[in-house]
């Protein structure tokens, strides 16, 4: 775990932070001034605090460039997380986030992580760092309860349609790599393929198709943006057999074929 206080000057002389990269750990980062050029997985965001945003292990971020920006970042094992909250965050930021400044919420949040980055400066032994570990996922917590009203996902908490979405898509970043048929998740929701297919093009405008290749190429963006892998490579860690087939289901998504979606995403 990492718990770091930044301002401008100490951003910009990380280079890392500079460069499009991909984390095993999670960042819950919380820019209280300034303004950013952000990219999270392929889209732009012009940021300026104060401003939440989390990053989840295998997204490809880069800051373009800042300003006079300071605020706390915290890295972590996203095994921390329960099932349940990593669920609720990743519903909460699937955008950045921007606060009102002076709200009783902005006060709390900048308390919690003062105290937070305290207790890791000075935390040693098991004990303490135990310690540091709850106080985290209460903070954790305590921001899902706060902002959870405004993830949608989380409405109608009853509807039977919303839970079999959210548990589709558990069982989908489970799963993607391994099992592209829709038929292998509604066996597994012990519903039909019909009645799965018509709930999530109801409530998202996609089929379970739709929602497998999306997954799927996000993630071969990734490896085409961050590594030198053949597309052939990248093919077989994305979960399919024929390369050929890859590329044109590719370019059918993304308008691109893998070689032009490379080239043209780093120039």
């Amino acid at each position: 775990m990492m718990v770091m206080r930044f301002n401008n000057d100490e951003l910009t002389g990380q280079d890392i932070i500079f460069e499009a990269h991909r984390d095993t750990h999670a960042l819950f980062n919380f820019a209280t001034s300034g303004k950013c050029s952000f990219l999270l997985d392929f889209k732009k965001h012009q940021l300026e605090g104060p401003v939440l945003l989390m990053i989840f292990p295998g997204q490809v971020h880069q800051i373009e460039h800042c300003t006079e920006v300071s605020g706390y970042s915290i890295g972590f094992d996203p095994l921390l997380m329960n099932p349940e909250l990593t669920k609720t965050l990743e519903c909460i930021f699937k955008e950045p986030l921007p606060l009102e400044a002076g709200t009783p919420f902005y006060k709390e949040l900048c308390q919690l992580l003062d105290l937070l980055y305290t207790m890791f400066e000075k935390a040693s032994g098991s004990e303490q760092t135990a310690a540091f570990q709850s106080l985290l996922i209460s903070l954790l917590q305590w921001t899902a309860g706060q902002l959870k009203p405004c993830c949608s996902c989380q409405s109608q908490i009853s509807d039977r349609a919303r839970k079999i979405e959210a548990d589709f898509k558990s069982l989908l970043q489970e799963h993607y790599i391994k099992h592209k048929r829709p038929s292998f998740y509604s066996e597994k929701l012990n519903i039909s393929t019909t009645h799965l297919g018509d709930t999530l093009k109801s409530l998202t405008g996609r089929s379970i198709t739709q929602h497998i290749q999306e997954l799927s190429f996000l993630d071969a963006k990734r490896y085409l943006y961050n590594t030198d892998l053949s597309i052939k490579e990248i093919c077989f860690l994305v979960g399919y057999d024929d390369p050929v087939h890859f590329g044109k289901l590719f370019k059918k998504h993304c308008q691109l074929t893998p070689v032009e979606f490379r080239k043209q995403i780093r120039e």
